[in-house]
């Protein structure tokens, strides 16, 4: 109580103005510290915002440049899977079109009952098409169709591309002219075609000189034959068969 008592003596000895003053003093001090405190929020704060302001525009530019990015990626895609779809018709064979078979066995019947044979590899499912629409045009046409012999698979061992209408050396002019005939009708039902009049392997050819093997080999650049000389569009490859030089 006596120190109570005592605090109450000191202040109320202390003048009025000086106690104002004190007061007024902390209150510039106060408002001194309040101020500065706003000033450091407001400093932070933009940091703050400048800070995220800058990620924010980063991140934009990271997102363009993934957009942009993921944009050729889809182009490259959709450019292969076009070159893709462009690739696998250039080396898969079409189903020709039936509806053409009577016009086209009608420049063919002019040689009744030519003998022929079809050679093709039977596990090459896309082959049985074209396999089944040339033995309609064939049939169509009254063309004699013989069983090719197993010996003659051994022809598509030969570097050819298409059909090969592969005839003997010795073969007589009319059988030269029916297969020469075939060829248009061929093209007509889209299967590129070539004559190649040339005996096959070390030995004397097997085949009769009156028949025409219409050979199926995978489909791929169309052939030129030229001589005893072939050429295959758009490649450099050159191939001779026949013996002696070219010619």
């Amino acid at each position: 109580m006596s120190v109570i008592s005592n605090m109450r003596v000191r202040v109320n000895s202390m003048p009025l103005e000086a106690v104002k003053s004190i007061f007024e003093i902390a209150g510039v001090i106060l408002l001194f510290l309040t101020f500065v405190v706003g000033a450091g929020v407001l400093l932070i704060g933009n940091k703050i915002n400048e800070r995220q302001a800058e990620r924010l525009r980063q991140f934009d530019k990271d997102l363009t440049e993934a957009k942009a990015a993921l944009t050729k990626q889809q182009e490259r895609a959709i450019e292969a899977e076009r070159r893709l779809l462009e690739l696998r018709e250039s080396i898969s064979w079409r189903t020709p079109d039936r509806a053409l078979i009577p016009q086209l066995a009608a420049a063919l019947q002019r040689f009744p009952r030519q003998r022929c044979a079809i050679v093709t590899d039977p596990a090459d499912p896309e082959r049985a098409f074209v396999l089944s629409w040339i033995v309609s045009l064939l049939a169509t046409a009254t063309w004699g169709l013989e069983a090719a012999p197993p010996s003659f698979r051994s022809e598509l061992t030969f570097m050819a591309t298409n059909i090969v209408l592969w005839v003997s050396p010795t073969a007589p002019e009319v059988v030269l002219e029916a297969a020469r005939a075939l060829v248009p009708a061929m093209e007509r039902g889209g299967l590129p075609a070539v004559v190649l009049q040339s005996g096959w392997g070390p030995q004397p050819d097997v085949a009769p000189p009156e028949l025409i093997r219409v050979v199926i080999f995978k489909k791929g650049p169309r052939m030129t034959v030229t001589g005893n000389m072939i050429t295959f569009e758009g490649l450099p490859t050159t191939q001779f068969f026949g013996s002696g030089p070219p010619r």
